[in-house]
């Protein structure tokens, strides 16, 4: 099935820090799924709700952003995460993400709240500090919190649980990106479930 680019009109709640309408894509298949793997302590990890910081750049983690076809022939297979424009708008399919030396950025959960304003789903990005994606792998229990302020491969670093409700959209920590590279990440939950994952490549010609 040939991927969708459209962007329909349907707006999550944005934080009142962005002033952003999130928009879900549709139609999609939800690469979710209802029994996750479990996170890497063991347990359901406790879930990270941040603001919206001006001067970040924002990485849309969801459910609804479907994996690239055929897959990147650099990269191979992305899926559930999409740079997002400054209006809050994201594209339906997964791209590598190009961002320029020193960028900073921060990933928000996009996953829409569920009927009667239930939360939706925890969502996370946390480094594989390596140079391709490794499947399986397992993360570390680091992985399920907050850790670090900056992306590279030779230390750990994540998101933690990124939150779904529906008062508020929730947002990472801001990371600082390197100078150059290629940097792979996946959702700790639905990483070897789902193929949730994707690569920051740091370029200067990037339009970020």
């Amino acid at each position: 099935m040939k991927p969708h680019l459209a962007i329909v009109a349907f707006a999550l709640a944005a934080s009142a820090c962005s002033g952003a309408n999130y928009n879900v894509i549709s139609p999609a298949t939800p690469i979710g799924s209802p029994t996750p793997s479990p996170a890497p302590s063991g347990s359901p990890p406790p879930t990270v709700c941040g603001a919206a910081i001006p001067g970040s750049i924002l990485i849309a983690v969801g459910s609804y952003i479907v994996p690239q076809i055929p897959p990147d022939p650099t990269y191979g297979t992305v899926s559930g995460y999409a740079l997002s424009d400054s209006s809050g708008n994201y594209a339906l399919v997964a791209r590598p993400i190009v961002l320029k030396p020193n960028d900073v950025v921060q990933f928000v959960n996009v996953d829409p709240a569920l009927a009667g304003g239930a939360p939706g789903t925890a969502h996370s990005a946390s480094g594989l500090q390596s140079e391709s994606f490794p499947v399986p792998h397992t993360f570390s229990a680091t992985a399920a919190s907050a850790t670090g302020t900056s992306i590279d491969n030779s230390s750990a670093w994540s998101t933690g649980a990124l939150s779904a409700i529906s008062s508020a959209l929730c947002y990472s920590q801001r990371l600082q990106l390197p100078a150059s590279g290629a940097y792979y990440f996946g959702d700790f939950t639905y990483y070897n479930l789902t193929n949730m994952r994707d690569v920051i490549v740091i370029s200067p010609a990037a339009a970020s």
